[in-house]
């Protein structure tokens, strides 16, 4: 990449823009991802499965995130960032929305997963843009988004899903949190 003075202003804006998108992508799925653990017990009884069963959201999800994370250097080797961003985010919309529709907890179960294997595969991708696809000056951005946008996810977005499924139902942050960050 070039020196931040040789970085035309268009330059300056993609990179902004970059970083900028990456947080708001991280910080929406993380916060739908992350909502599951307080919702445990609507989630058990929406689906008629002891509570302990409904924690299983959880872990494949990130059974799915850790498959991901290990298919997609492969996929960048594969394939262009930009697209591979798109994919995922793809990947987790449909599945998103998919779960938000389905009735059977086994089903969910795996749109779980499939929701997982889109995050491990864009953590990989972000990652690469990081050290890769940023100007240099902009990679203390970027490293600070990976860092701090999943735990203020935890930290805004898993209380804020909390009230939303409080005052509306639990599908309403799995709604919002996600076309907020893929808007």
């Amino acid at each position: 990449m070039t020196h931040h003075a040789e970085l035309t202003a268009e330059q300056k804006l993609t990179n902004r823009i970059i970083v900028a998108a990456s947080f708001v992508i991280i910080f929406a799925f993380s916060s739908v991802d992350h909502a599951i653990s307080p919702l445990a017990e609507i989630f058990s009884n929406f689906f008629s499965v002891p509570l302990g069963n409904s924690l299983w959201l959880i872990s494949y999800c990130t059974l799915g995130i850790v498959v991901g994370l290990i298919a997609g250097p492969a996929m960048l080797k594969a394939s262009d960032c930009g697209r591979l961003v798109k994919g995922s985010v793809v990947v987790l919309g449909a599945a998103l929305a998919l779960f938000l529709l389905c009735p059977y907890f086994y089903g969910s179960l795996f749109l779980r997963f499939v929701f997982g294997l889109g995050a491990g595969v864009l953590s990989t991708a972000m990652w690469w843009l990081t050290y890769e696809g940023v100007a240099k000056p902009y990679y203390e951005a970027m490293v600070t988004v990976l860092m701090a946008s999943r735990p203020m996810a935890v930290a805004l977005g898993v209380p804020l899903a909390g009230y939303m499924s409080a005052w509306w139902s639990w599908r309403a942050a799995f709604f919002v949190f996600p076309v907020g960050g893929g808007a």
